[in-house]
């Protein structure tokens, strides 16, 4: 019952706030910068259009690539690597869960997804 009494005064002062809230203002109290006086009616003026005669020039130039001589140098390197020995992991004899006849799990999740286990 608190919860409620609690939203509904929320939502009376939610409301009471907003009526104080303007978001325009009178025309009179516009700043100079957003004001300005129309001498003459708009009278849009559209140009001829002239058509671009100039073709695109085609350079076909190949570019040549640089011949590259080069050797790769042999060089071996002596790796010299043993292993040592490791000894085997050792598992502990955990018992197993016991089982029960007739065990069966059920629910009902979110979007009307039933779960069933058994």
């Amino acid at each position: 019952m608190k919860k409620c009494i609690s939203h509904i005064i929320l939502v009376v002062v939610a409301l009471t706030i907003s009526f104080g809230v303007h978001a325009q203002t009178e025309k009179n109290d516009l700043p100079d910068s957003l004001r300005f006086t129309i001498r003459k009616d708009y009278r849009p003026v559209a140009r001829d259009a002239k058509k671009i005669l100039a073709r695109p020039e085609v350079k076909h130039d190949t570019a040549s690539l640089p011949k590259v001589n080069y050797s790769v140098l042999n060089k071996t390197k002596e790796i010299t690597y043993e292993a040592e020995p490791l000894q085997a992991a050792k598992l502990s004899n955990e018992p197993l869960a016991k089982l029960y006849n007739g065990f069966v799990k059920a629910g009902f999740g979110n979007y009307t997804m039933p779960f069933l286990e058994a």
